[in-house]
């Protein structure tokens, strides 16, 4: 019986933000796998997190930005009130 790989799909609430996540790696000296390799991910793992289709934990979201040498807050998702969410 062949086995059925579960489909990757878009998290609710994201940890991170996808678009500041690529924009800051395009700036940096890494590209994916090597950032990959140097926080402890696969490179797989890491595709999919800026690609937005998995949430990043915000111990892996740390050692990101750390190794990215930017602020945490750079690549974390905005809060938005329910007010802004609403608009």
């Amino acid at each position: 019986m062949e086995q059925r790989r579960p489909q990757t799909r878009r998290p609710g609430q994201l940890n991170h933000d996808p678009v500041a996540l690529r924009w800051v790696i395009s700036q940096s000296k890494f590209t994916q796998k090597e950032l990959a390799e140097k926080v402890g991910l696969h490179p797989s793992t890491l595709s999919l997190i800026v690609s937005g289709q998995r949430n990043c934990t915000p111990a892996n979201l740390a050692n990101i930005a750390k190794a990215l040498q930017c602020p945490k807050s750079a690549i974390s998702a905005k809060v938005r009130s329910a007010d802004e969410a609403a608009a």
